[in-house]
């Protein structure tokens, strides 16, 4: 959040999103987005939309669903009259989830994918199995 907060005073850009007063109550009010809630033996995390500010301010649930998507090929499929595309697309974003986690545990954990906007779902979430010898 402080990283956040630092962006919003400075005009600087996170990563590739434009940080506006908006994104960063989004995510202060939501755990799951970008860090994870403990759920049992999992973690539950969101992504941050990819375009924040238009994510906030559309109406349409399809361009919402547009706005928040980091993908060039699921965007496109979510724009009406877009192709049709499967939401086994999205492993690879579950497989970037999977990365940062791996490296977080220093162990090879699974990541499951929860909801996706492909499918309709307002976020992208994904579960990651917190490692057995971490849960000791």
């Amino acid at each position: 959040m402080q990283d956040l907060r630092e962006c919003l005073r400075t005009g600087r850009v996170w990563y590739e999103q434009e940080v506006t007063s908006g994104f960063v109550e989004m995510v202060a009010a939501d755990q799951r987005l970008q860090t994870g809630v403990r759920e049992g033996n999992r973690i539950i995390v969101h992504k941050v939309p990819f375009d924040p500010r238009s994510y906030l301010e559309e109406e349409s649930p399809v361009l919402r669903r547009y706005h928040y998507c980091h993908c060039p090929l699921a965007r496109s499929a979510i724009r009406v009259g877009g192709p049709q595309v499967s939401s086994t697309l999205c492993l690879c974003s579950a497989g970037f989830t999977k990365l940062v986690w791996d490296t977080l545990f220093d162990a090879d954990v699974e990541v499951e994918v929860l909801g996706t906007v492909l499918d309709g779902h307002e976020r992208c979430a994904f579960a990651i199995r917190i490692p057995e010898e971490m849960m000791k």
